[in-house]
Parts: structure tokens; C-alpha cells; sequence
């Protein structure tokens, strides 16, 4: 979440330091702009019935999603 103009102007008239200010507004929007890694494709036909090889295969790219998430600091741990 990158801060908008007006709340970095906001942050600055709040703060009597405006590099200090500038310091934190830029981590803000520094920590706000993470990524996830990367996650490839599954790209998994499921048969009918699936077997557990493909049921462990979805298991195993929810966790992959999940742990990408958390590394990026969108969801919590």
C-alpha cells in the first residue's frame, strides 16, 4: 500500500522533521509494494476419480501459495 500524495503531505505537517517524516512515509510505501515469489502454474489434469497424487499435488501448491503470501507480508503467519 503505497501512500497517496495528499497522506504523505499529511504525514509530513504531522511530523516537525520532514526527513524523518520522508523516512517513514518510504518505508510505508517500500513495505507496502512487496511481492510474493513467484508460483507456477499447477497445470494438472484431475481424473475421475483423482488420485492421491494429484489430491497431495494441489495440497503441496496451497502450501507453496500460502508460504509466498506470508513471505510478502500479506497474510499473517
Amino acid at each position: 500500500m503505497a501512500l497517496t500524495s495528499a497522506q504523505r503531505k499529511i504525514l509530513r505537517n504531522a511530523l516537525a522533521d520532514k526527513d524523518a517524516a520522508d523516512a517513514v512515509a518510504d518505508a510505508i510505501d517500500a513495505a507496502g509494494n512487496e511481492q510474493g515469489a513467484a508460483v507456477a502454474d499447477l497445470n494438472q489434469t484431475i481424473s475421475d476419480p483423482p488420485t492421491d497424487t494429484e489430491v497431495q499435488a494441489i495440497s503441496d501448491k496451497v502450501d507453496e501459495l500460502l508460504a509466498s503470501l506470508r513471505a510478502a507480508g500479506i497474510i499473517a503467519s
